[in-house]
């Protein structure tokens, strides 16, 4: 579910916020698996840049993307108020 809310949300839209949120709902050893998985260039580069930050607390991105379906720059707003 992580790599299609990655495609979902694009190149464009995926900052450290959304790879943050995407960590917090993942275990340490499923988010290590997703970091070995294939996925474009730019997904990789996105998840080891960003994937590095600290865990805080937040809402889980993966449920969010797939419960919705409003136009991305929707959905982003809506993960970046936590909800």
């Amino acid at each position: 579910m992580a790599l299609s809310a990655l495609w979902y949300l694009g190149k464009e839209n995926v900052d450290a916020e959304v790879v943050r949120r995407i960590r917090e709902g993942l275990s340490e050893e499923v988010f290590e698996r997703l970091r070995a998985s294939s996925m474009p260039v730019w997904m990789t580069s996105a998840i080891d840049q960003y994937g590095r930050e600290p865990i805080g607390s937040g809402a889980k991105i993966v449920s969010s993307v797939v419960e919705l379906e409003p136009k991305p720059p929707e959905i982003i707003s809506k993960i970046r108020q936590g909800g």
